[in-house]
């Protein structure tokens, strides 16, 4: 893959993959805020296995902050929402950094290297 054409399809490759990795991962932690956030039972079939899912990526996080208490039972898990922001902009950094990485090669491709030092 050495042309451009080659080079711009391999980061939008990664890019895409990337990104559908990150906004999975966001989503499952999204719901498990909310579920957390609605008191739903911990007894629940799909409770359980979201907990389970999400355990790993959430377990760097644990104890950071103390549960967030709301009138009414709510309560805010401030290390999920953490979590998620985490992963949120650590998603931002990756896309971000193949992307530059790709025009990178393409404007020294291109004979434009002065735009780098």
């Amino acid at each position: 893959m050495g042309s451009f054409a080659g080079r711009y399809k391999l980061t939008i490759l990664l890019t895409s993959l990337v990104r559908t990795i990150f906004s999975f991962a966001e989503l499952i932690l999204m719901v498990r805020i909310i579920l957390d956030f609605l008191n739903a039972s911990s007894e629940a079939l799909f409770v359980r296995w979201m907990n389970n899912l999400t355990d790993p990526l959430i377990w760097p996080f644990l104890g950071t902050f103390a549960p967030y208490e709301l009138e009414g039972g709510y309560v805010i898990q401030l290390h999920e929402v953490l979590a998620f922001m985490v992963y949120a902009f650590l998603g931002y950094l990756v896309v971000r950094g193949i992307t530059m990485l790709g025009e990178h090669k393409a404007m020294l491709k291109r004979g434009k290297p002065d735009l780098f030092r």
